[in-house]
């Protein structure tokens, strides 16, 4: 997600949505274990992973 929020900002996308992208990317990198290791519901329940968080 890191990757894409700078290249959504090469590139001129919605600054709101590439900020978002970066901050998910940074919530992701900071859980104590890795993402693919929880259940679905608790990945939706992270602040600012999800729909419209």
């Amino acid at each position: 997600f890191s990757l894409l929020s700078k290249l959504m900002d090469i590139h001129g996308d919605n600054s709101f949505r590439a900020k978002s992208y970066a901050s998910a990317a940074y919530t992701i990198e900071k859980l104590p274990a890795p993402l693919s290791s929880l259940p679905p519901a608790q990945i939706a329940s992270i602040k600012g992973i999800g729909d419209a968080t």
